[in-house]
C-alpha cells in the first residue's frame, strides 16, 4: 500500500526521507518501481532489476502475455473450461473456475470467456489467464 512506503524506504535504502517522500509523493506506482529495483539489483544484479522492470512492464502496462509460464499437455479434447482451469493450476477448484468466469475474469488468448458451460477443443496451443496468473495448455 502507498501508506507504507515511506517505511520501506526507510528500512531498505540510504536514500535521503525527504526524496523519499517527494518521489512517493510525485508518483506512487514509480517510486514502487524503483524500490523494488534498487532491491532486486541489490539481492541480485542490475541485469535481474532491469528484466524484472521490462517484465512488469510488459504483461502489467502493455497487456501483453509473458513469455515465461507454465505449460500443460491435455490432449486435444474438447474439455470443459473449469477443469481445465484447475488442471492448468489457475483455479483451485471446478467451483472456483466456474465463479472467476461468471465474473469475467477469465481469457482464452486474450478474449474474456464468460460461459462456464462452453467447451474448448486444442488444435494449437492456447493462453489461459485467470486474474494475474497465465497458463499455456496444448493438446
Amino acid at each position: 500500500p502507498d501508506a507504507l512506503m515511506e517505511s520501506y524506504y526507510q528500512l531498505l535504502t540510504n536514500e535521503p526521507m525527504d526524496e523519499a517522500r517527494q518521489r512517493i509523493a510525485a508518483s506512487p506506482r514509480d517510486a514502487k518501481i524503483a524500490l523494488a529495483k534498487h532491491v532486486i539489483t541489490w539481492l541480485h544484479s542490475k541485469e535481474a532489476a532491469d528484466a524484472a522492470e521490462d517484465a512488469f512492464v510488459r504483461q502489467f502496462t502493455k497487456k501483453e502475455v509473458p513469455g515465461d509460464m507454465p505449460e500443460f499437455q491435455v490432449g486435444p479434447g474438447p474439455h470443459k473450461l473449469a477443469p481445465l482451469l484447475v488442471r492448468a493450476g489457475l483455479a483451485s477448484s471446478n467451483s472456483e473456475a466456474i465463479r472467476k468466469m461468471k465474473e469475467g475474469a477469465v481469457q482464452i488468448d486474450g478474449a474474456k470467456v464468460t460461459d462456464f458451460q462452453s467447451e474448448l477443443s486444442l488444435d494449437k496451443p492456447r493462453v489461459l489467464k485467470l486474474g494475474r496468473k497465465f497458463a499455456r495448455v496444448t493438446a
